[in-house]
């Protein structure tokens, strides 16, 4: 085969009017292996050797044209300028979050008008990232990515940028998204120190935690966390990335108090305004105790409440005739959050006394 592309790309060279175009439609994980890349290697060389140009058939900046061509109508891409207010919306937004944006407003304008409506910085880390993984294919593997998460989506999903909220599952329910699954599984084949990640199992652990947030949090309306989880995610391949903060601010943040509803259909899209929350909100209060209940609250340390189980048996001679509870709440953290391992440890001994003592 190497000498049958030799003689033919040298043929080509000696007759007019003559082209030889060599296209890879597609390309299998399973042969990119020690020989596969030495073939590939080989017919490169034998048409750098003509010193003829190269072309690379789709290039970073050519991704979100070819998704618009794949998968929106010709109607939507025939007036552009209407794609303008919600890019300007968008850039507004981000700008009140990254420094980067708002000293170039008019550069990130452009940016996000070329690759509207898919968020630039989406297309970006599946670019830049993930087609560095061995089991995802550079267009094609992009191209079914999109595909899987906009059909689902499409039934729920009214934003009109399409973020990492198109890789979440339909509300109300726990199972992660067909498209997120196709990616947490490639994401597993990788190794790195001779380990592989479950991230399937990973992903869906720390979604659920994101939900529980989110129904805790009163402040947060909508489904604030979960794209920060699933971002994060994106980010963090291959196996040892990490997700910079600054990468997490341009596809995600909260809404201002003066902000319309996100999610939202295209006429919203102007109204949606988005700050950057300074601190994390406190946690809820507790409900105030009915009329006629005395309550005693203090914050134990952990030799405390030995002494406070000591006494338990005698309090409760003192209460009798009276409906006596006890309320517990244990909280575990530093500067920075705790690994998976002690929670887990925890959570197993504070199961035996309760299944409804849980650290989330």
């Amino acid at each position: 085969m190497i000498n049958f592309f030799q003689f033919l790309t040298q043929a080509a060279t000696k007759v007019d009017r003559c082209a030889v175009v060599a296209s890879l439609l597609a390309t299998d994980p399973r042969k990119s292996d020690a020989l596969g890349k030495e073939l590939t290697q080989e017919l490169c060389a034998i048409f750098r050797r003509e010193k003829e140009e190269g072309v690379q058939p789709v290039g970073k900046e050519d991704v979100a044209e070819v998704l618009r061509r794949r998968f929106v109508t010709p109607k939507f891409l025939e007036d552009r300028k209407a794609f303008r207010p919600h890019v300007v919306a968008a850039v507004k937004n981000i700008s009140e979050l990254d420094e980067q944006t708002r000293k170039d407003k008019k550069a990130s304008e452009d940016r996000f008008a070329r690759n509207f409506p898919f968020h630039p910085d989406l297309t970006d880390v599946f670019y830049t990232k993930w087609t560095n993984l061995k089991g995802f294919q550079r267009t094609r593997g992009i191209l079914r990515t999109f595909a899987l998460a906009l059909r689902d989506a499409e039934k729920w999903d009214e934003c009109p940028l399409v973020a990492a909220n198109v890789f979440l599952g339909e509300p109300g329910k726990g199972a992660i998204s067909e498209a997120a699954r196709e990616l947490t599984t490639v994401a597993a084949t990788e190794e790195y120190e001779g380990k592989k990640q479950e991230w399937t199992g990973i992903l869906e652990g720390e979604l659920v935690k994101a939900r529980d947030i989110q129904a805790e949090t009163g402040a947060l309306g909508f489904r604030e966390i979960e794209p920060a989880v699933f971002a994060t995610f994106l980010h963090s391949q291959l196996i040892g990335q990490r997700a910079l903060t600054r990468e997490l601010y341009l596809l995600l943040g909260e809404r201002s108090l003066d902000s319309g509803p996100w999610p939202c259909d295209f006429s919203g899209a102007q109204n949606v305004r988005i700050i950057l929350a300074k601190e994390p909100p406190p946690p809820s209060p507790p409900p105030p105790p009915p009329s006629g209940v005395l309550v005693a609250e203090a914050e134990f340390q952990p030799n405390q409440i030995q002494d406070l189980a000591e006494q338990v048996a005698d309090i409760k001679k003192a209460a009798v005739g009276l409906e006596l509870k006890f309320r517990l709440r244990i909280e575990l953290g530093g500067v920075q959050s705790p690994s998976d391992e002690p929670v887990m440890q925890i959570n197993q001994m504070l199961e035996e006394i309760s299944d409804k003592l849980k650290l989330k």
